[in-house]
This record gives structure tokens, C-alpha cells and sequence, in this order.
């Protein structure tokens, strides 16, 4: 992935590269590096800022994605954009995600499911209304 794109995609969503380093599961110094080039994202970080990239260049898509950072607090966001990442699938389009396909006993019981949860059902009461 190009270096600019990474950029980019702080820069749409407002975020820190420790922000970044969170959603995608690297540290901040590979961030870092990423964006000026010294090292190339691969495997599952590749995978999540094409996606997250994709989703940031579909119009809709994208204010689903900023909806998610800038929901309850930013924090919340980054641990919803990363739950949301790791669940293997494409993230967008969210209104296809059927909360009921998450496991409630387990993801209900940790902090980044609770707010996955509360998340993606401010999402889609937003798109309902």
C-alpha cells in the first residue's frame, strides 16, 4: 500500500498514527514507518487499510466508518473499528452486519464487545431514522 494512502486514511478520520496502530493491531512506530516508506504493510495489516482505505472512497461507506470513530468517545471508536476488523470479513457495508451473528456471552463480557455492540446499533438506528 502506498505510503500517501495511509496518510490519507488518518487524515479523513482524524486520527493519531497510535490511533491507526490500534485499529489495525501494529504498533505506532510501524505506522510510522509505513508512511514514510521504510517498510511495507503485509499479511492482515495490508489486508485491514485496504479496507479501511475502500471504505474511506465509498461514499457511504465512508460516513458509516466516521460515524464509528467519532461515536460516544474517540477511543471507543478506535476499539470498535479494530473489533470490527478482526472479525474477518469486510467491514463495510455495516448495515449488513446482523448483531445477532456475534457471540453475546463472550463479546458482551469484554469492554471492546460492549462497545462494538453499542456501536453498530447507534449506526443502525442512525440509518433507520
Amino acid at each position: 500500500m502506498n505510503p500517501e494512502r495511509i496518510k490519507e486514511i488518518r487524515k479523513i478520520l482524524r486520527i493519531t498514527q497510535e490511533d491507526l496502530a490500534i485499529i489495525i493491531g501494529v504498533t505506532k512506530t510501524t505506522i510510522g514507518r509505513y508512511e514514510i516508506g521504510l517498510v511495507k504493510p503485509a499479511g492482515q495489516s495490508k489486508v485491514k487499510l485496504i479496507q479501511l482505505y475502500n471504505a474511506l472512497n465509498n461514499k457511504e461507506d465512508k460516513q458509516i466508518v466516521v460515524d464509528i470513530i467519532n461515536s460516544d468517545t474517540k477511543l471507543a471508536g478506535v476499539i470498535a473499528l479494530r473489533a470490527i476488523l478482526n472479525l474477518n470479513t469486510s467491514i463495510i457495508p455495516l448495515k449488513y452486519i446482523d448483531i445477532t451473528e456475534f457471540s453475546i456471552s463472550s463479546a458482551i463480557k469484554s469492554l471492546a464487545g460492549q462497545i462494538l455492540f453499542k456501536t453498530i446499533k447507534n449506526v443502525l438506528e442512525k440509518e433507520n431514522n
